[in-house]
């Protein structure tokens, strides 16, 4: 009976030297990353932001006064929605004026016109070449109203501008050669239509 008792007795011996070795030894370093991170998204100035460092007046209209843009910046604006064409053929014309100073534009200033479908076209080729980064919406094409009521227009010009800014924002979406030709292309997408 006294071999039972002696295993019941409490004892204060120490634990084995692995586990206090184990709970007193800092935790390894993270391995370092494979890849460095991507450049931050301040990197890109959009064009609200430069509107607030402009002079009055410079910079609102395609035609207008020259605008000097801080390094790195990309200025996108989607204006002028136009009615082209009469009858079953006519759609809506939107002018895209770029401003940018990256040296990997081809132009600094580039006014060109796309119409919705140039839009679409640009979506699906930055989703398939880019397949793991989020695009935002372009504003929906069901119209309930005549497709040239001012206020539709304006509706879908605001979403199209969104779409862009968002578009420019991305540090790698930036970088799309399908984005260039369509912000300084003389034609827009696979529908051809620039003018």
């Amino acid at each position: 009976m006294s071999d039972s008792n002696a295993l019941m007795e409490p004892t204060d011996s120490p634990p084995p030297p692995s586990y206090a070795a184990a709970a007193a030894a800092p935790p390894p370093p993270p391995p370092p990353l494979s890849t460095p991170p991507p450049p931050p998204y301040e990197s890109v100035v959009l064009y609200e932001s430069l509107q607030s460092q402009m002079p009055a007046g410079a910079g609102q209209h395609p035609g207008g006064a020259s605008v000097v843009l801080p390094a790195g910046a990309l200025a996108v604006e989607v204006t002028s929605p136009t009615k082209v064409g009469d009858g079953m053929s006519a759609y809506a014309a939107y002018a895209v004026v770029t401003r940018t100073n990256l040296p990997t534009f081809r132009k600094d200033t580039a006014s060109v016109s796309r119409r919705f479908s140039d839009f679409t076209w640009l979506r699906q080729r930055l989703q398939q070449s880019f397949p793991g980064v989020i695009l935002y919406p372009l504003p929906e094409k069901v119209v309930t109203t005549n497709p040239f009521n001012p206020e539709f227009l304006e509706h879908r010009r605001a979403g199209l501008q969104v779409f862009v800014e968002k578009t420019c924002a991305h540090p790698l979406l930036v970088q799309s050669e399908d984005l260039k030709l369509f912000l300084e292309g003389d034609s827009g997408g696979e529908s051809g239509a620039g003018g």
